[in-house]
């Protein structure tokens, strides 16, 4: 996967409930931030508690050199920040791409508008 598109509500509908009660884009998207940082943080930290057993039995320069990034990357999202929005050096980046985090994709917001706002080019 290259990136994330986001889909968030910003209509109201009677007839369609949300989960919330009432309709916050914004917030709405914090909630998609904060489960997409937490599901990282989690598998992050397996990673990296397999990497540091293996580091010790191999005295690897390189596994530690990628422990060092993922140390990094544990700080960011432990800080409610996702892995992209780090400052990565080109090996950093060789060694994150290995695992794949959701938070270190791009991501595109799709705004899921009625049939009225769309047709006025605008939403509040």
């Amino acid at each position: 996967m290259d990136g994330l598109i986001q889909v968030v509500r910003c209509f109201d509908d009677e007839e369609i409930i949300h989960v919330e009660g009432n309709i916050d884009p914004t917030r709405d998207l914090e909630i998609i931030k904060t489960e997409l940082i937490l599901k990282d943080a989690d598998r992050l930290n397996k990673v990296l508690e397999d990497l540091t057993r293996k580091a010790r039995a191999k005295k690897d320069k390189e596994m530690n050199d990628e422990i060092e990034t993922l140390k990094k990357a544990k700080e960011l999202l432990d800080n409610g920040k996702k892995v992209i929005e780090g400052d990565w050096t080109p090996d950093d980046v060789y060694f994150l791409n290995k695992h794949l985090f959701l938070t270190s994709k791009p991501s595109m917001y799709l705004c899921n508008v009625d049939l009225e706002s769309y047709k006025k080019k605008g939403n509040k």
